[in-house]
């Protein structure tokens, strides 16, 4: 069945969300790494923009540097060693991306201490724009 010459269709395709969900999964593939071979300080400082905003578990917000910083510092010194970090599950969608972590340390006095968590992200040119973090 052929169409009247009169029908005109235009399909319009908007190619920038699979290539901005590929440039961000390979960021988001980068953080990953940067987080399981325990690199969270480098791995913040690059991916993160400078004014981006952070929730944990819907309990306020505020600007992620400010609110990691010093937590990071005092996680590190609190826990002994480093144990593992594994994203179980792997989300990107847009500029939008959900990783599943679970992560676990041995602290100083020889006990293991973990958590698993869902972290939303917002990216914006490449980096970290906001970041909600939900604990299971």
């Amino acid at each position: 069945m052929s169409l009247p010459s009169a029908v005109c269709c235009t399909l319009i395709i908007d190619v920038s969300t699979p290539l901005m969900s590929m440039e961000i999964r390979e960021a988001v593939n980068e953080v990953i790494v940067g987080m399981i071979t325990g690199r969270f300080v480098e791995t913040f400082e690059r991916y993160y923009h400078e004014d981006a905003v952070m929730s944990v578990d819907g309990l306020g917000e505020g600007i992620a540097k400010d609110m990691t910083g010093d937590r990071q510092s005092k996680c590190l010194d609190t826990f002994g060693a480093f144990r593992y970090a594994k994203a179980t599950s792997v989300v990107v969608d847009g500029h939008k991306a959900a990783i599943e972590w679970d992560v676990e340390f041995t602290q100083t006095d020889g006990t293991s201490c973990g958590w698993k968590q869902v972290a939303f992200q917002t990216w914006e040119n490449g980096k970290i724009i906001r970041e909600i973090l939900y604990h299971k």
